[in-house]
């Protein structure tokens, strides 16, 4: 059985190899750090479902003292892209890229 889940337009990947590339001893990961900040943060807005938030392995993008994030779609006005980040002074600026992302597309209500 196929099944398109309510998140098939805005999936988050968060590289978790460069947030263990950024880990400091007796703290977490910052790429899970991340993942739950902004799975929170899209439950708060009601956003949670129309988005969906995972690590993953390698984006194979490797920057240095930054995590990667892929936004994946699969609607035809969003290009899957990936970014970089400082996963805790830019958390608002990929919050705000996965909130402009859970809007309706173009035509629809």
């Amino acid at each position: 059985m196929k099944m398109q889940p309510n998140w098939h337009s805005n999936l988050i990947l968060v590289c978790e190899k460069c947030g263990k590339k950024l880990e400091q001893p007796g703290k977490p990961n910052p790429s899970h750090e991340l993942k739950n900040w902004l799975k929170k943060s899209l439950l708060d807005r009601s956003l949670w479902g129309a988005n969906r938030v995972v690590t993953s392995s390698c984006l194979d993008v490797c920057p240095e003292g930054k995590v990667a994030v892929a936004f994946v779609s699969d609607r035809p006005d969003f290009e899957s892209t990936v970014e970089i980040f400082d996963p805790v002074t830019q958390r608002d600026r990929i919050l705000f890229t996965a909130v402009e992302r859970a809007k309706p597309a173009p035509g629809e209500p």
